[in-house]
């Protein structure tokens, strides 16, 4: 169900115009194929012009987004039904949303920012929800909620853990990435990223089973990338300054296309590896799991 966020009492209920609550007068009007729970006039809901182009021009051929999506998308096959009804939490562009709604899935995406939220709707999502996780509205509504590299920028960790589980139904699944090791920031993680942290198996594992969640995978990734992860964290240590705007762009520079192959093709081995074997270090974190 969706709490009507007007009288928090009330269920929201679909018609052709929106959503509307079945105890006040509450009307979430649908606008540009987005419903909003959040003040459309605040501009900081908006991704940096510069940030939701730099997803949109590498999500599709960069190594590392493609190879998390890939493994994202295997695991959904492996343990989803094609019926399951999908939350993706922190969709950004709705990339991997699109590719589970090709998979068949019910796919339906929140995201604090309204312009990754358009892509997505032109791109063919039609349940897209601009929210906050700390004020998730959804109760027991869907059968999996996926958030991939999403927590790690969020400071109430246990608030956004415990929104996450309650949105999902009992026997429902969470699923979600993370960036790990804290001994493998750097500055680009608080200056590009904006991450709080990064984390540690047993750390999410925790997190989760004190909310709930029956684990069921738990496991690095990104195992071939940790001399270049280590290597970057002692080279561009984090001072906590403010990072010079040449500097900005210089971490966010494109990958070479014949490097770029390399390391996919490479990775993607590891990945096949990762199905029989279990890594203690890597460069992120999966984790599956059940809502008990």
């Amino acid at each position: 169900m969706i709490i009507c966020p007007n009288c928090n009492l009330g269920r929201l209920k679909e018609n052709k115009a929106g959503l509307f609550c079945d105890n006040c007068d509450y009307v979430l009007e649908s606008k540009n194929g987005v419903l909003s729970f959040i003040d459309w006039n605040e501009e900081d809901l908006y991704y940096d012009k510069e940030g939701i182009e730099f997803l949109k021009k590498f999500e599709s051929d960069h190594f590392w987004f493609r190879l998390r999506k890939e493994l994202i998308l295997s695991k959904f096959l492996k343990y989803f039904a094609p019926d399951s009804k999908i939350l993706e939490l922190g969709s950004g562009t709705g990339d991997i949303a699109l590719s589970l709604k090709n998979l068949g899935y019910d796919v339906s995406i929140g995201e604090f920012h309204l312009n990754g939220l358009k892509y997505a709707a032109q791109n063919g999502i039609k349940k897209a929800y601009q929210l906050d996780i700390l004020k998730n509205p959804f109760k027991n509504h869907f059968d999996v909620v996926g958030f991939f590299d999403v927590l790690s920028h969020i400071e109430d960790e246990k608030k956004a853990v415990k929104n996450i589980v309650d949105s999902v139904s009992v026997g429902g699944y969470v699923i979600g990435t993370f960036p790990a090791h804290q001994w493998l920031w750097y500055r680009g993680d608080r200056v590009i990223n904006n991450h709080k942290k990064r984390y540690e198996v047993k750390e999410i594992k925790s997190l989760f089973e004190d909310a709930g969640i029956k684990t069921i995978e738990a496991k690095t990734f990104f195992v071939g990338l940790l001399p270049i992860l280590l290597i970057r964290s002692l080279l561009k240590k984090d001072d906590a300054s403010c990072v010079k705007e040449h500097e900005k762009k210089e971490l966010n520079a494109s990958i070479n296309p014949i490097v770029n192959k390399i390391f996919y093709y490479f990775l993607k081995l590891e990945l096949l590896l990762l199905k029989k074997f279990s890594f203690k270090v890597g460069g992120s974190i999966l984790y599956i799991g059940q809502k008990i």
